[in-house]
């Protein structure tokens, strides 16, 4: 018995064309569309603006937009010569495959509230426009300074996200969100501002980490010199993190937070500042410690130990 197969006009179509409609079908449908991006850039971004104009006119199921009932565009890797901004909420914008292969050549701008975004590679500025504590960013790069938000309140949620120019994830901002495995390059996480949110696994270079304050809390994040409130106030909860010279508070800052397991360069640790915070099994790579606060089971430069806690004395889990 051979099969036929027949496209809606009743038209025969090969093995091949049948598969190529049989995703169609699959990839458009009352929740989702699919743009292909194997045409030239710039057609590929005229598709790709057409049908997210289109997806936020979309009724699925004939009922309005909502947070449960939402529309997706998936699109395809490829190249794409577009302008794209997200402006309506409830309205996600993903990846095929998830990968970073959906590369916009322009700026990409994301500027409502509960919108899902996931593998876009933009060669020019991603933008996080406001305060959108649902939308939800994972797996996107962009390579122009000033990327995921500027001067703003962020309070998304960024995962996995990549830009390496300066300036990146919200300078002269206040952070609240969460930011999971993201990297930065010099002056990143909210320098010049403040950075109260939750950091995990995130690498900045050289300032980073809340010029201005560090208030959040930071696990397993690494930076470069003068990180983590270099100078200033350093009053969050910093588990494993590590900073060069003059990092989490400086020389002459204040760190009155709680740091377990970090290290840092020289002159970090409020040396010649205030030290009222409590550190917990910390070491600086030279210079020695400011014993103002309490400090439990940590190491000087000099290979020295540090235990001046006060109180009873709480057990060196190394033995």
């Amino acid at each position: 018995m051979e099969l036929t197969l027949r496209n809606i006009k009743g038209s025969e179509l090969t093995y091949d064309e049948g598969d190529n409609n049989l995703l169609y079908l699959e990839l458009n449908s009352n929740q989702y569309m699919f743009v292909k991006g194997d045409d030239t850039p710039a057609n590929n971004g005229t598709k790709l603006s057409l049908i997210y104009s289109q997806a936020i006119a979309k009724t699925p199921y004939g009922n309005p937009l909502s947070t449960t009932n939402r529309f997706t565009v998936i699109v395809g890797p490829g190249k794409y010569d577009t302008n794209l901004v997200l402006s309506a909420p409830y309205v996600d914008l993903i990846s095929l495959t998830g990968n970073r292969d959906v590369r916009i050549n322009g700026n990409f701008s994301v500027e409502n509230n509960d919108i899902y975004v996931r593998g876009i590679y933009c060669e020019k500025l991603f933008s996080i426009m406001n305060n959108y504590p649902l939308t939800k960013i994972e797996n996107c790069k962009s390579t122009d300074a000033y990327s995921f938000g500027r001067e703003i309140k962020l309070t998304s949620t960024l995962i996995k996200c990549e830009c390496l120019a300066d300036y990146s994830f919200n300078w002269k901002g206040t952070t609240s969100g969460i930011l999971t495995d993201c990297i930065g390059g010099n002056k990143s996480f909210d320098f010049d501002g403040t950075a109260a949110g939750t950091y995990t696994n995130c690498v900045g270079g050289n300032y980073s980490f809340g010029s201005t304050l560090s208030s959040g809390v930071f696990t397993n994040c690494v930076g470069g010199d003068y990180c983590f409130a270099s100078e200033q106030t350093a009053s969050g909860t910093f588990n494993n993190c590590v900073g060069g010279l003059r990092s989490f508070a400086g020389e002459k800052g204040i760190a009155s937070g709680t740091f377990t397991n970090c290290v840092a360069g020289a002159k970090s640790f409020a040396q010649a500042g205030t030290q009222s915070g409590t550190l917990y099994f910390c070491r600086m790579s030279t210079s020695k410690f400011n014993t103002s606060g309490r400090i439990y089971y940590s190491i000087n430069g000099d290979g020295t130990s540090v235990n001046t806690g006060g109180g009873a004395a709480i057990k060196d889990p190394s033995g």
